[in-house]
């Protein structure tokens, strides 16, 4: 009995159940990632100090003009990062508040019941709901706008780039030759947008056209089929989606929250597929 109390299972949790249960689903596993994302860093680290080089031989002046709004990316976030912390604390007490009530319910339930504190129960546990409901609405605005705002300074830095340089060619200090070793396109990138964004206005050429078919013929089905090239270089992603079949507002494959698909061709950069719209004489009802 002795060696059992001084057991580490024996000891009470420094934190609350709840908040202990939030560690160990969101720390551990931020601590196993973090491994994974330094040769990330260090990459971007080194093509970042390589571009500034490039740029600074082609014109300095523009480089540091460029350089601007990533500054700002900095000050930004380093402003930002400490209300984030706040915020991101006030959640995570709130939910472990709610995960513990949960644990608590849970493990008493007789105990509720027998002292018929089921109201009781409920209404502190909205209480606690609507605490994580706040709480949860501060913070992902505020990360959403703080995300949003280093995005749009790198767009801000290649504006920047492109109407100095503009102004550069025309005064002859720059050729069209300098402007594309500052901005980051060769002709492969180049390539793989022009295939890709080809493949997608046509995909949503075909979809404009089922929804007029729709509105022309309402008791008709209209579908759409996947096609392939069928070669070689089909992807494992596409080859089995080669002439499937579906009704003309379904996805052929799972969209998964992505902002830039939409179930339909492109399924991945450089995609070559397109489907067809057609009219399904067997579903008119």
């Amino acid at each position: 009995m002795l060696w059992a109390g001084w057991s580490p299972a024996a000891r009470p949790l420094p934190v609350e159940s709840g908040d202990a249960i939030h560690r160990l689903g969101r720390d551990v596993g931020d601590f196993s990632d973090f491994p994974t994302w330094i040769p990330q860093e260090v990459g971007e680290a080194i093509f970042f100090l390589f571009a500034v080089i490039i740029m600074a031989r082609v014109n300095p002046w523009i480089t540091l003009v460029a350089a601007l709004p990533l500054l700002a990316v900095f000050f930004i976030n380093r402003v930002a990062w400490r209300r984030f912390l706040l915020y991101d604390r006030a959640t995570r007490v709130a939910s472990s508040r709610v995960t513990g009530f949960l644990g608590e319910i849970l493990g008493g339930v007789q105990a509720v019941k027998v002292a018929d504190a089921e109201t009781g129960a409920l209404r502190y546990f909205d209480t606690l709901s609507e605490a994580r409901r706040r709480a949860g609405v501060r913070q992902n605005p505020f990360l959403t706008l703080s995300f949003s705002a280093g995005q749009s300074m790198g767009d801000v830095a290649v504006a920047l780039v492109v109407l100095l340089a503009g102004q550069a060619i025309q005064s002859g200090g720059m050729t069209i030759g300098d402007l594309v070793k500052m901005l980051p396109f060769n002709e492969e990138r180049a390539l793989r947008i022009a295939v890709t964004e080809t493949t997608r206005i046509y995909a949503k050429g075909q979809m404009i056209a089922a929804k007029e078919l729709k509105k022309q013929y309402p008791d008709v089905r209209i579908i759409k089929t996947w096609f392939t090239d069928n070669d070689d270089k089909v992807c494992e992603i596409c080859g089995p989606l080669h002439g499937m079949t579906v009704d003309a507002d379904e996805p052929f494959y799972d969209i998964e929250d992505d902002l830039y698909q939409d179930g339909n061709p492109p399924a991945h950069v450089n995609c070559r597929c397109w489907i067809e719209t057609s009219t399904d004489i067997r579903g008119t009802r």
